[in-house]
């Protein structure tokens, strides 16, 4: 099995969502995140791209999805990611870009 360096692991990976059609921004968080899971021991949320593939191709993961901010308060939110990346959905809730 081959090893690669985590910046190797992002070059590589980020090419397969874009493939089945994410965009550049969708590839390089979810591959971003993904790697880090590895690195810090959580392998079952690590880089196994796999099942992100299927689930594009299935109709469960849409790239492009757009972010809904569904409800607010002064200290919760709910967000609808619309099928999106959970990791996509995620980050752009913390930096509130819609």
């Amino acid at each position: 099995m081959p090893n690669f360096t985590s910046k190797q692991l992002v070059a590589v990976s980020k090419n397969l969502p874009k493939a089945a059609g994410a965009t550049d921004e969708e590839a390089e968080i979810v591959t971003r995140d993904l790697v880090k899971s590895n690195l810090v021991g959580v392998d079952s949320h690590g880089v196994q791209l796999t099942s992100y593939i299927k689930g594009i191709r299935n109709g469960v993961i849409k790239p492009g999805a757009k972010f809904e901010i569904v409800r607010e308060s002064p200290s919760t939110v709910l967000i609808n990611g619309n099928w999106g990346f959970g990791q996509v959905t995620c980050d752009r809730a913390m930096n509130q870009q819609s």
